[in-house]
């Protein structure tokens, strides 16, 4: 559940592959059993992705990743990840980088050129019209 200035929408992670470019799910709703994270650490190096380049190393070992269709975790919008994207979606590409995923990197430029765009749209439109966009993006209902 996140929070939009006025709004509060639900958004139910999605299901993480190998082929995705970013975060499907909101870290805070993640359960990893604690063995998993003994053997396999955060890497610090990355101050934002560390949590996205886990998930993706414990896919690169196979493990079992499960999607529940549940509601587990209430968060509101304004985190680091969501304020500093462009350092995010840097890391992120870092992370690709390491693991010479080419195809990421080459969805993750779509990902890059999307939130410019939006940046730009952001800036140019009131910003009671771009929420009002937000919402009917999130199909949030008055």
């Amino acid at each position: 559940m996140f929070q939009i200035n006025y709004a509060i929408y639900t958004y139910l992670g999605k299901k993480i592959t190998s082929m995705s470019t970013k975060m499907s799910f909101s870290h805070q709703s993640a359960f990893v059993k604690t063995n998993l994270l003994k053997k396999n650490k955060f890497n610090t190096r990355y101050k934002i992705a560390a949590d996205f380049d886990l998930f993706q190393k414990l896919l690169k070992k196979k493990k079992i990743f499960y999607h529940i269709n549940f509601l587990v975790a209430k968060v509101i919008s304004g985190g680091i990840s969501d304020t500093k994207r462009f350092t995010c979606l840097f890391e992120y590409f870092q992370i690709f980088l390491s693991n010479k995923k080419l195809i990421n990197i080459f969805f993750l430029i779509f990902d890059i050129l999307y939130l410019i765009l939006r940046s730009v749209f952001k800036k140019i439109l009131s910003e009671k019209l771009y929420n009002k966009l937000l919402l009917l993006k999130y199909n949030f209902k008055n």
